[in-house]
């Protein structure tokens, strides 16, 4: 039996801390697993990713910086192994000599689609400029099977290429052996026992929109994600409900980062466009009902997990800030006749919202009402009559409610509201994916909230983590950070080991 480490997808560029592989480098010497395979893409090259597009011309003086940001990499994670050896040598003891194995990425494949796609390139970059030397390296795509666990940096569907949709335990049933790969910013683990009394295991383990998206902030506003700052608030919701149920809840903005990633165009039968990363998280509707009190729920599936026909719920309506005559009429009417309560369901999580707007019958109140009608329609309003006075209420609930909130905007009733008064999480509209297809690096924002979601041009998403290395593992939400040692490993069964970087963080920062 043998000692496997893994090492996760690294992406090392210009611009970002290396020091956690240092720790991983010490670990290796402590633990001294016998062989170490590093999944691919530990270099980023985020210089070479227009060629996905084929738009911009090659920049010597970028791909520099991205091959000495790997120089620098490689040389953390090494330096520990080669400085223990040569202690080892001077005082005449047996060095260690793991098997180390390196499986190339897509983001290195890049070299040799930028070589491709502008041929007078060849010469000026090769794979031989990649800090590789000490690794037995592995053609991008191409597994490699040791001791009965395959590696790869990600296992492709054999009609495509592309890599395989699905949680682990799905890729193991139809890998069919333990298998161990990256690319995906997540750990997922699954096992399963075979007849003959063997294990085997799968492990993944490596999220976003881009920045011109919007999201609902919890005074009612869309803005771009790209505008977000530490602090703010949206209309999150619950991550995890009680049974089908979900509340809307006040979230909190914790961290921002931009960066660069691989994207996704999901194109919705509305026409909605999203731009999202292959591991971005959408709470999708499962079950043939067409609404959560007819026996359908939800559940969370990534990008790379949804196919055409994956049913996206849409919460709320999108709308902007109307700044005509009629919206400030009625912004001032509201202000002053008008009413926001909440009224308690015991049905649904907390309430059920409602917006009225009280006047005598008037030219006044026939204004109001011939304003409202043109926005809503006749439908969606009830006028009822008290003692001479006039209650016009928007029929609709919260999500006609909000939206008329947030596009008229009448400041003494929006500083009532908060996101807990829009009740429940559910709706009768649903939506479509039409198609997905990958449209290579674009500007993502990585967003963290407290509570885990986020309401984006309407349709509910959930956060995406930023990745840090104080993030301690992989409970809540799936992004993870470390190492896994495969003990005891034989004919493809194992023992995992899971180290996270917080871990590694504790023990080995100097």
């Amino acid at each position: 039996m043998t000692k496997h480490l893994f090492i996760p997808d690294v992406q090392a560029k210009e611009g970002v801390s290396l020091e956690h592989l240092s720790w991983v480098g010490e670990y290796i010497v402590d633990k001294q697993p016998d062989v170490i395979v590093q999944i691919g893409d530990f270099a980023d090259m985020p210089s070479l990713s227009s060629y996905d597009k084929g738009k911009l011309s090659f920049e010597g003086r970028r791909y520099k910086k991205d091959i000495d940001a790997t120089k620098e990499a490689m040389s953390l994670l090494l330096s520990p192994m080669k400085e223990y050896n040569a202690k080892m040598r001077s005082q005449g003891h047996k060095m260690y000599r793991p098997k180390m194995v390196l499986t190339l990425g897509n983001h290195e494949d890049r070299i040799d689609r930028a070589i491709d796609n502008q041929p007078e390139l060849d010469g000026l970059m090769s794979m031989d400029d990649l800090p590789y030397s000490d690794w037995e390296v592995v053609p991008y795509l191409k597994p490699v099977t040791i001791d009965g666990v395959m590696y790869t940096h990600f296992n492709p569907n054999p009609m495509t290429g592309k890599p395989r949709g699905g949680r682990a335990a799905l890729q193991l049933e139809k890998v069919g052996t333990s298998f161990v790969c990256g690319h995906q910013q997540l750990l997922d683990v699954a096992t399963r026992f075979l007849p003959c009394g063997r294990q085997q295991w799968g492990v993944i383990a490596g999220a976003c929109l881009t920045s011109d998206h919007k999201v609902l902030t919890a005074d009612l506003r869309y803005v771009t994600l790209g505008s977000v700052e530490v602090g703010d608030k949206i209309v999150s919701f619950e991550e995890f409900g009680k049974g089908r149920k979900r509340g809307y809840k006040t979230g909190t903005v914790l961290n921002v980062k931009k960066e660069m990633s691989d994207c996704f165009e999901v194109s919705l039968e509305s026409g909605k466009v999203f731009k999202v990363t292959g591991d971005h998280y959408w709470l999708t509707r499962v079950g043939g009902q067409k609404s959560v009190a007819e026996g359908s729920s939800y559940m969370w599936r990534m990008t790379s997990e949804m196919r055409a026909g994956t049913v996206i719920p849409k919460l709320l309506d999108e709308w902007e800030t109307l700044d005509s005559n009629d919206a400030g009429y009625l912004a001032g009417m509201y202000d002053g006749e008008g009413s926001l309560y909440a009224r308690p369901v015991d049905s649904v999580n907390g309430s059920v919202m409602q917006l009225s707007l009280s006047q005598k019958p008037g030219r006044v109140l026939d204004k109001c009402i011939s304003i409202l009608s043109s926005m809503l329609g006749m439908d969606s309003l009830t006028h009822t009559n008290n003692k001479g006075v006039s209650d016009l209420r928007i029929k609709g609930g919260a999500r006609v409610c909000a939206k008329m909130l947030g596009s008229v905007r009448p400041i003494r009733l929006l500083n009532k509201f908060r996101p807990e008064l829009l009740g429940s999480v559910h709706t009768n509209t649903n939506d479509k994916v039409k198609s997905i297809k990958p449209i290579g690096q674009q500007e993502i924002v990585r967003i963290e909230v407290d509570e885990k979601t986020m309401i984006v041009e309407g349709y509910p998403h959930h956060n995406c983590y930023t990745h840090d290395e104080s993030y301690k593992g992989h409970v809540g939400n799936k992004h993870w950070r470390g190492v896994i040692m495969l003990h005891d490993v034989k004919d493809g069964s194992f023992d995992p080991c899971i180290v996270s970087l917080d871990y590694l963080k504790r023990k080995y920062k100097k």
